[in-house]
């Protein structure tokens, strides 16, 4: 199912490659995003396909980054003959870190990405480029975890936008297994990124390594 191209938009995908970490954060304004538009693996590389979306995108694009070919090389092979291109949006991050991204001509409204050190943010339907820019500072500037610093990326981007209120957002990182290390979504809710965060911290309840501060404050609370 093909989401609508006129959405309001906007995911960064990224890597920690010190800790072996590849996830994708995304909010739309479009009913249960993490359902098409976020693909990440273990030792491969994350994929986001946005505008009018495919999970077959996603999906070829995940076994070419497994196969161990460059961003560049995996983008240029899926977009390969796609026949509406230019109505998608794709970003992709490989197992170095290098980042590629393709942008359509008809997406709706402002439509564009912004790569920085080991990830690259996207979006369509925003209100201008100051909406990636603010999502990649918050990115940089957050002094959290991985998941922390994506979830801070589209919170930055929702308080910087101004068109379609987001409805949906997710979040989806992959380490050293075969199925996700955190694989959250909210599918329809009137703050999905404050409420994706709010899992967030729930699953640190209940997931965090030994070190990490939310679980010595539950144990010093026991």
């Amino acid at each position: 199912m093909a989401q609508n191209v006129q959405e309001s938009i906007c995911s960064i995908v990224a890597a920690d490659l010190k800790e072996g970490f590849f996830g994708v954060a995304v909010a739309s304004s479009s009913l249960a995003v993490g359902k098409t538009v976020p693909f990440t693996g273990a030792f491969a590389g994350a994929i986001a396909v946005q505008g009018y979306t495919s999970p077959y995108f996603g999906i070829a694009g995940m076994k070419r980054l497994r196969d161990g070919l460059s961003a560049d090389a995996v983008l240029e092979e899926i977009m390969a003959g796609d026949p509406i291109r230019e109505s998608r949006q794709i970003l992709l991050i490989d197992v170095g870190g290098q980042t590629a991204t393709f942008t359509g001509s008809q997406l709706f409204d402002y439509a564009g990405s912004l790569a920085g050190h080991h990830y690259i943010i996207g979006g369509c339907g925003l209100a201008g480029l100051e909406v990636l820019r603010a999502a990649a500072g918050a990115y940089e500037s957050c002094k959290g975890d991985f998941a922390e610093k994506l979830v801070a990326a589209v919170t930055a981007a929702q308080d910087e936008s101004n068109r379609a209120p987001f409805e949906s957002a997710a979040l989806r990182i992959s380490r050293d297994e075969p199925f996700p290390y955190i694989d959250l979504r909210v599918d329809s809710h009137n703050e999905p990124v404050g409420e994706l965060a709010r899992l967030l911290a729930m699953w640190r309840e209940k997931n965090a390594p030994s070190d990490h501060p939310a679980r010595e404050s539950r144990d010093q609370s026991n």
